[in-house]
């Protein structure tokens, strides 16, 4: 099990890394094209929305893999050991409930533009597939989510 999620967090680390270089190369051709030669690319605004979305939700799986969900400590020293384990598994299971109302509402999305047959104008891609390729990444997430609530506690928890 180990393995699989080294692999998995390597293997989402390197989408994510890849998708943040191609969207900073199509935005630095789009600006030069632009500005330089009085000609942006084609669909250019419309594919740095896909790509943004794709980033994002490539991202998900990876902050919830790795526990790295944003974490405000002000009641931290007024509560013992024990009060802060209840919290940090009560948060855990509020996340996993977040995470698979947002991945139903994702499969739905998706059924919706399949069926609509939507797509984006300029660059004729259909709606479905980004809308549907967020549902499956933040389904990944609802799993490690759930591998979250039965291991230990995350990076920040073991400092407090």
């Amino acid at each position: 099990m180990k393995r699989f999620l080294l692999l998995s967090r390597r293997v989402l680390q390197w989408l994510t890394g890849g998708l943040l270089i191609v969207l900073m190369l199509l935005t630095f051709v789009d600006v030069i094209g632009r500005y330089f030669l009085g000609q942006p690319v084609p669909g250019g605004h419309v594919l740095v929305q896909c790509l943004v979305c794709l980033l994002v939700f490539t991202g998900l799986p990876l902050v919830v893999l790795d526990d790295e969900h944003l974490r405000v400590r002000l009641l931290d020293r007024q509560m013992t050991q024990g009060q802060r384990k209840w919290r940090d598994f009560a948060v855990k299971l509020v996340i996993v409930g977040a995470l698979a109302v947002l991945a139903g509402q994702m499969f739905w999305q998706t059924a919706y533009f399949s069926g609509n047959g939507e797509y984006f104008e300029s660059i004729r891609i259909p709606v479905s597939w980004m809308a549907g390729y967020a549902a499956v990444t933040t389904g990944i997430a609802v799993l490690f989510a759930v591998g979250n609530l039965f291991t230990g506690p995350g990076p920040e928890e073991e400092q407090a």
